[in-house]
């Protein structure tokens, strides 16, 4: 039997099982009322088979597994009577998703008649477990006011310093914000740099990056900068974005610490990892300045299109700079990346360098030497970057570059380079022009392939 077939059947058997268990249930159902203890015991028997077949979501609840049967209609007709009555019956026994199932029911109203009370009762049993995450829930439901039900900031309160009590993190920061900003409650700092060293004693990256704030600004408390950088230390290296950005402009101005180029840069190549764009545009200003790192126009070209890509208006602005600064490019340095770069690395280099649209024959030389010593590569990458360069070479309108071109077409190995070589050489004039030809040594290696 087909597994269609077979589910069709399944649905035939539970369909006709539960019509027969339910029907004197389902008049007690109209109020709602929990079914027998036998009543269930039967149909669970009869429905067996059709168990594994709908046990996604029933969270190992007999009853809850016949209430999504009867409420979706998954192998019966749709029946929120029953429905009804055995959700109320698992959610009296505990079973967190019948609870905040009523709580979405009798909140909405469109499945059943909207009834407010019900709904409030179920949540305060649904946050009555004592689970942080719900309480949560159930605070941010009372803080931001939803629906039908109406704001309340201090039930809310509450329910946070609950949650925070039992030590969850999220509900100790929100403590914090809500004692700082005095809104709720008069302000108060010392409460709330308690909840706030609370959540930096679970090693809570952005809690302890906060609290350095709180130290180096003094906020109720005396300013202590050498207790603040030890915080920032310790969340940096946690992996707070925020706080190795922190770490890495003390750095490179010599605030609280002696000034060192070389941890500057450590610090912003982390948060720039983590798509800092701030980071991003102070360690290309450190790569084009040649400070605490090797001197690289194209890794300081790059991380300024990185955090201008972010839309910093700053790193675009310095990107132009350094593009009309610096061109044409060192030829050297240019050589090294080509030879040098990882693969992914060079498919990046070569977008750039076509979106420059650069004619210097002696930087084109490098790119037509590139393309002819890898133009059997395989590597996606490779093939894209050798792509952009055969587009770079037509976009500079020098007949020297046919021949390059000609054999790219004939001779490359994958059919994208060849179609974009053929689609370049289309757009390079034809002119009795001294051809690029590479030198003996690297015609080896081409004949090699």
């Amino acid at each position: 039997m087909s597994r269609y077939k077979e589910v069709r059947v399944r649905h035939k058997i539970l369909w006709w099982y539960c019509f027969a268990a339910f029907l004197t249930l389902a008049v007690q159902a109209k109020e709602y009322l929990q079914p027998e203890p036998q009543q269930i015991k039967k149909i669970l028997q009869e429905l067996a088979p059709a168990w594994e077949l709908l046990s996604d979501d029933f969270d190992n609840s007999p009853e809850l597994f016949i209430a999504l049967a009867y409420r979706y209609g998954r192998g019966v007709d749709i029946d929120m009577d029953i429905a009804m009555a055995m959700y109320i019956s698992a959610a009296e026994k505990g079973v967190a998703k019948a609870q905040k199932d009523l709580i979405d029911l009798f909140q909405k109203g469109q499945e059943i008649p909207q009834d407010v009370t019900k709904a409030r009762y179920w949540a305060k049993i649904y946050a009555s477990q004592s689970k942080p995450t719900i309480v949560m829930a159930l605070a941010n439901l009372f803080m931001e006011g939803h629906q039908q039900f109406p704001k309340n900031p201090q039930r809310a309160l509450e329910l946070y310093q609950d949650a925070a009590s039992k030590g969850f993190v999220n509900a100790q920061m929100k403590l914090f914000d809500i004692y700082t900003q005095g809104q709720i409650v008069p302000q108060d700092l010392n409460k709330a740099r308690y909840w706030l060293e609370k959540a930096a004693e679970q090693n809570e990256p952005l809690a302890i990056v906060k609290l350095g704030l709180v130290y180096q600004e003094g906020r109720g408390i005396a300013p202590d900068n050498t207790r603040a950088l030890q915080l920032y230390h310790k969340a940096a290296e946690l992996g707070q974005a925020e706080a190795q950005l922190l770490l890495g402009t003390y750095y490179s101005v010599g605030k609280f610490v002696e000034r060192s180029d070389t941890e500057a840069v450590k610090w912003f190549r982390l948060a720039a990892a983590q798509n800092s764009m701030y980071a991003q545009f102070l360690l290309g200003v450190l790569y084009e300045s040649g400070s605490g790192v090797k001197k690289n126009l194209y890794q300081a070209a790059e991380l300024y299109s990185k955090a201008a890509n972010q839309g910093y208006d700053k790193a675009q602005e310095q990107l132009a700079k350094l593009n009309k600064k610096y061109m044409p490019l060192n030829t050297d340095e240019f050589d090294y990346r080509l030879v040098n770069l990882a693969e992914r690395d060079l498919q990046q280099l070569a977008k750039n360098f076509y979106e420059r649209n650069i004619t210097d024959p002696a930087i084109l030389d490098l790119v037509a030497r590139t393309v002819l010593l890898r133009y059997n590569a395989d590597n996606s990458y490779t093939v894209d970057a050798l792509a952009w360069f055969c587009k770079a070479l037509a976009q500079s309108n020098n007949a020297r570059y046919r021949q390059t071109l000609e054999f790219i077409v004939a001779e490359g190995n994958s059919f994208k380079l060849r179609r974009h070589a053929r689609a370049s050489l289309d757009k390079l004039p034809v002119a009795q022009v001294e051809q690029y030809q590479i030198s003996n040594s690297q015609t080896l290696i081409i004949s090699s392939h």
